[in-house]
């Protein structure tokens, strides 16, 4: 296509548009391929052309189901690895440069689902990666504070996000508050380099931060004063996109009147009356409906099946999506046949004896970015941004709008069905001030948008009642009056869609958008990775934003698995002396193998406080996640004190059996339930098995024997298995070792639980120095530094000097002797690296930290940094140093605990070395920023990481 071209050239000319409007369906996704391409031109140029982010940061909203950025990320994988594709030699070519190795030429990175644990591509900073996330998996990583991630991996992951990085909002109108905050972002991420002390302004001129939004944001101002990227005329007229921008152009949207009531519950019968009179009424094709509350989806549902059922024809052709679901709902999902209806591409709709039918109900959960096509809408009235993104399913790529074009069919239509007297809700006065105010612009944002100053309605009227006197009621009158100024209904249709946006009134349409703002204080105690986390003070609000509404409240992730059960017997209270300590055990089990984010239902925070505070509560043992620590409340105690200390996306484990209890109903009330019949539960608790794909698992788990639950309305029964005691034995899959083994009381039997890690090759012996022709942990650590720097600074010898020293010493701290007993090493070996192979674990250390003791002696005999260097520089290479080798292992950000220093050898609390290192790391941070400084921290963690062949985690670490 023409526009992609353009955009092509726009972006290897290092000039990226900051927002991207095109017609629903034209394309965007595509943005994917001009990247990549554009990447691969910056490769083959070298430094003489412009920079392009080597990872494009694809950020979707938390309820998106998501299709076509995946199959598209995959069919490019497909390609460039198909060596037969001789046309693509040159965009290899390219992207080899970027690498430096012979490994990925192109990574897709998916954070979600089951592989969202896998940290590998957190030391692949040269590999172009394609990294898709939601908002809160991608903004809790740039701000410092990785949902899940310990103390290493949050400033190592912050670093690759904000720095070579170019993050692409999609849909970015459905998470404004997100959108403001990256905007304060950029000014601090994309700040100019040239401000930076050399060679640094050099080094990271050519590792740039790029923000883009995609799709119109109707609450907000434009991002800059430069004009969005729209397709021109031509354009228009390219054969892959006439049809879908032609229907921008032909959908229309009629108001149909419902029956006057007062009280609520008739409205909403009502409403369900006429929306199950409408859909029933088509013989064929794809009707969507789209509803704000749950309850009226559900008795919509029932109210077609029940209308189907007439006519002899299957429940199986509707398709119910409200709610939140997990990745492994959301891919079972994807398995239905009314709802892969609705995602098949065709070239004319289907008639006669053939037709098929099929319903597609739901509420925003299913109205946002899905990449759905339907021949009709039929919805409730809803604000201006709910009434876009609806309308953006209807006849999504244009066949009915061509046999419109043509004389050969009917104009599609969304339909929407709403109480007359709404029209009568109506704020003049307020609403033109209002928008004078908005429309200003004299900020990059707007000052009255961050400030919400203006969204409460300054009179009340003496006849209002008291509900819409509180200052929600009334936002919510003012939206409904903007979005209606906006549609302008004349009789029953309304104005072109096409002029909304351009209404003076549609960002008030939109609704308030309210977040904090991004300060240094702010900024510094995210990046302070090492500091106890305040379950106050989260990202949440800069991600969602502080208004009362249901994107913004903050969630607790909650997931249900066998190994909790073993806590309703705790060893306490069994008088066996081998009895196992459960509590102990099922710790060290979720330490080491956290829930995958495909098994997590999202609740709100305040419904599991509520929850966690009933005597329901009390009765059943939990497993949850207090910052970085795990810790576990048994049977009988009280859950108050995990409510209070419980932070927002956060995560609880609950036994898997509490789903067959009636109390669990209330806590997931407002998690989808897809599949099931009318009165049996719907929701399959431990999903782990089904979530962990050999092919891309981060790790898979075994029990023998098996556990099956069955049961229900607060009746739990253990399904009967053929059962050893103390089984030993268990087939290992392929690809995978065994890393941990448990035996947990599940049932009133013995049970064995394997966890297997994805082979690595580092299960053999691995020393610091070289041994026996092998380069040692240290020398391969300094090639991989050398690699690195050359890669992205050929020619720097600021930078490759910097690595090669920081490697060659950080982990020198570990020839300390009680570092190497504990790691298993035997006299007369070599000094060890990595854990001896055939230790299970370290032995206890008792808190001591190797790379404290290699920053004691670094600082005792510091090297001279190369010759030529100012003064100033001098200075900048001495504190780098110190301070990569002091944080490698995520601590010293900005301290240490007082037993991580070295026994019996240096002073506690006030060590001079440890202030020394707190004030370096301010110094550093406030000379390179919070970003870059974290990305010179990843180099030395990659290398690190591929001088030992694997990823080095504290817990792998003895602590």
């Amino acid at each position: 296509m023409r526009w992609m071209v353009r955009f092509f050239e726009e972006v290897i000319a290092g000039k990226p548009r900051r927002l991207v409007d095109l017609e629903t369906g034209a394309g965007k996704t595509e943005l994917v391929v001009i990247w990549l391409l554009a990447l691969a031109w910056s490769g083959t140029q070298g430094r003489s052309g412009s920079a392009v982010p080597r990872r494009l940061v694809w950020v979707v909203n938390r309820r998106v189901l998501v299709q076509q950025v995946f199959g598209l990320a995959g069919e490019l994988r497909r390609k460039l690895t198909n060596t037969g594709l001789s046309e693509l030699d040159d965009v290899r070519t390219g992207l080899r440069v970027l690498e430096g190795a012979d490994g990925h030429l192109f990574q897709l990175v998916e954070l979600r689902g089951q592989i969202v644990a896998d940290r590998d591509w957190a030391i692949r900073p040269t590999t172009p990666q394609l990294i898709i996330g939601t908002v809160d998996q991608i903004g809790s990583r740039v701000l410092f504070q990785g949902y899940g991630l310990g103390k290493w991996g949050r400033p190592q992951q912050a670093g690759m996000l904000g720095v070579d990085a170019w993050v692409a909002i999609d849909e970015a109108h459905l998470v404004p508050a997100f959108v403001l905050t990256l905007r304060q972002l950029r000014e601090r991420c994309a700040a100019p380099a040239a401000n930076l002390t050399p060679p640094f302004d050099a080094l990271f001129a050519r590792l740039p931060f790029w923000l883009t939004e995609l799709s119109a944001t109707p609450g907000l101002p434009r991002p800059s004063q430069e004009k969005p990227f729209r397709l021109r005329d031509e354009e228009r007229t390219d054969h892959v996109i006439k049809d879908r921008v032609l229907a921008a152009s032909t959908r229309r949207v009629l108001l149909e009147w419902l029956p006057k009531a007062e009280k609520a519950t008739e409205k909403k019968e009502a409403l369900v009356q006429r929306l199950v009179a409408a859909a029933t009424t088509f013989t064929s094709g794809r009707i969507a409906v789209f509803v704000r509350e749950v309850g009226v989806a559900d008795a919509v549902t029932k109210g077609i099946a029940a209308q189907l059922k007439k006519k002899g024809i299957a429940e199986e052709r509707i398709c119910k999506i409200t709610g939140r679901i997990r990745g492994y709902e959301r891919d079972q999902l994807s398995k239905q046949t009314a709802f892969r209806a609705f995602l098949v591409e065709r070239q004319e709709p289907i008639a006669g004896a053939n037709a098929e039918l099929h319903f597609l109900v739901g509420t925003a959960a299913a109205e946002v970015g899905l990449d759905a096509d339907a021949d009709v809408i039929l919805c409730d009235f809803a604000p201006l941004p709910t009434l876009l993104q609806r309308l953006g399913r209807l006849d999504r790529r244009g066949v009915l709008s061509r046999r419109f074009e043509d004389n050969m069919g009917e104009q599609p239509a969304m339909r929407i069905f709403t109480p007359q007297e709404e029209t009568k809700r109506t704020v003049k006065s307020q609403l033109s001030s209002l928008a004078t105010a908005l429309n200003a612009e004299t900020t990059p944002w707007s000052a009255e948008l961050m400030s919400g100053a203006n969204w409460a309605l300054k009179e009340k009227k003496k006849d209002t009642d008291e509900e819409e006197k509180s200052a929600k009621d009334q936002t919510r009158l003012l939206i409904e009056a903007a979005t209606w100024t906006v549609l302008h209904p004349t009789g029953a249709e309304c104005t072109s869609p096409r002029d909304w946006l351009t209404h003076e009134y549609a960002r008030i349409a939109a609704g308030p958008v309210l977040v904090p703002p991004v300060t240094d204080p702010v900024l510094d105690y995210f990046s302070a990775t090492t500091e106890a986390r305040s379950p106050q003070i989260s990202p949440h609000p800069f991600l969602y934003g502080l208004a009362d509404n249901d994107e913004g409240t903050p969630l607790v992730g909650i997931a249900f698995r066998l190994e909790v059960e073993a806590l309703r017997e705790s060893a306490e209270e069994n008088d066996d002396t081998e009895t196992p300590d459960a509590v102990s055990d099922v710790i060290e089990i979720f330490k080491r193998f956290p829930p995958l984010r495909a098994e997590l239902h999202h609740v709100k925070l305040s419904v599991v406080r509520e929850w966690l505070a009933s005597s329901e509560a009390a009765e059943h043992p939990l497993v949850y996640r207090k910052q970085d620590k795990w810790l576990a409340k048994v049977a009988g105690e009280s859950g108050s004190t995990v409510a209070a200390s419980l932070a927002p996306v956060e995560v609880l484990i609950l036994p898997a059996s509490i789903l067959m209890l009636e109390p669990c109903k209330r806590l997931l009330e407002d998690c989808e339930q897809p599949g099931g019949k009318e009165g049996q539960t719907n929701i399959i608790s431990d999903v782990l098995d089904g979530v962990s794909d050999p092919q891309r698992a981060h790790y898979l788990r075994s029990i023998v024997p098996s556990v099956g639950l069955s049961g229900g309305q607060g009746a739990l029964l253990w399904e009967p298995n053929e059962r050893e005691e103390k089984p030993s034995t268990s087939a290992k899959p392929e690809g995978f070792n065994q890393a941990l083994r448990k035996e947990l009381r599940i049932g009133g039997s013995l049970r064995v639980f394997r966890y297997y890690r994805r082979s690595r090759n580092n299960d053999q012996l691995q020393y610091l120095d070289p041994h026996d022709g092998a380069l040692g942990h240290l020398a391969r650590a300094v090639s991989e530094a050398n690699r690195l720097a050359q890669t992205m600074a050929p020619g720097n010898v600021f930078l490759s000097s910097l690595l090669s020293a920081a490697a060659l010493a950080h982990d020198e701290g570990k020839r300390f002797p009680k570092w190497q007993r504990a790691f298993g090493w035997r006299s007369g070996m070599p000094p060890l690296a990595k854990l001896h192979p055939d230790s299970k674990k370290p032995a206890p250390l008792g808190g001591f930290r190797h790379e404290w003791e290699s920053l004691r002696q670094l600082k005792r005999d510091l090297p001279a940094p190369p010759e030529g260097l100012s003064p100033e520089a001098q200075a900048l290479w001495r504190d780098l140093l110190l301070h990569l080798v002091g944080v490698h292992h995520g601590h010293l950000r900005p301290s240490i605990v007082d037993d991580g220093l070295t026994p019996d050898t240096e002073a506690e609390k006030q060590n001079p070395l440890r202030l020394e290192a707190l004030e370096r790391f301010g110094r550093l941070q406030s000379q390179l920023g919070h970003w870059r400084l974290a990305h010179l921290e990843g180099l030395l963690k990659t290398a690190d990481a591929e001088g030992s062949r694997d990823i080095t985690e504290d817990e792998n670490d003895g602590n």
